[in-house]
């Protein structure tokens, strides 16, 4: 991370510090860890809340390259998918109703999603259901928990069962 006070800001030094504690800092030859122990962590408050996930969403993260229904709904899952990755801690909620990424795609109306102008909440809920209960997830879990669910519980022939009529299963 590119920045001329790094070594200063706690704000910086903590989430890295979580990725690379041995990361050597190119201008002092001081590891992430030794900063951070000298500016301290005051003032930067750990990310502890639940993240609350449409149920297909846990699987669909997993395949995600990129596509989605706009630019915004893009965003919140490449936002979704690397807080998971370098946070696997987070605790995940999964969830059979519209969930943060959902309130940025362009399709989704008060009664729910509406692809294409149709109403498709019911079929999106059962969708979520399906997952949810393939993977045993009542409350949440953290997301390397929900990772190992995936491994023990889901083939990718198990895939078109579960995710139809899912438009982009064929993508990832």
């Amino acid at each position: 991370v590119p920045h001329p006070r790094l070594r200063e800001r706690a704000f910086v030094l903590v989430p890295l510090a979580e990725l690379a504690p041995d990361l050597v800092h190119p201008g002092t030859g001081e590891r992430v860890a030794e900063l951070l122990a000298r500016v301290g962590r005051k003032g930067v408050k750990p990310w502890e809340e639940k993240l609350e996930l449409r149920g297909h969403h846990l699987l669909c993260l997993l395949g995600y390259h990129g596509q989605g229904y706009s630019p915004q709904h893009q965003e919140a899952m490449w936002a979704v998918k690397h807080r998971l990755r370098y946070f696997p801690q987070t605790r995940v909620q999964g969830k059979a109703a519209p969930d943060g990424v959902c309130q940025v795609c362009p399709w989704l109306r008060e009664e729910g999603c509406f692809l294409l102008e149709r109403p498709r909440e019911g079929s999106v809920v059962s969708l979520d259901r399906r997952v949810l209960a393939r993977l045993g997830l009542d409350g949440a879990r953290p997301w390397q928990e929900v990772l190992g669910r995936v491994r023990e519980r889901v083939r990718a022939a198990d895939l078109p069962d579960i995710c139809s009529p899912c438009p982009w299963l064929k993508t990832g």
